[in-house]
């Protein structure tokens, strides 16, 4: 599985390159603070999540 992920990753890496477009990382930052950061379906951020996302994309 980690080298299907490690091939996702490159393969997005490749796209963003050609398409000039930035990601904001933000798994660190959520990283050990799911609980507090994700909404009841523990995919989606909540209010907190968001305003962490929108902290990093000003950063960046």
């Amino acid at each position: 599985m980690r080298a299907r992920t490690n091939l996702f990753t490159i393969s997005v890496l490749n796209v963003i390159e050609r398409i000039s477009i930035f990601i904001v990382p933000v798994a660190n930052a959520f990283s050990g603070k799911e609980q507090m950061l994700l909404g009841p379906d523990l995919i989606h951020p909540n209010y907190l999540g968001h305003k962490l996302i929108d902290d990093l994309l000003v950063k960046y």
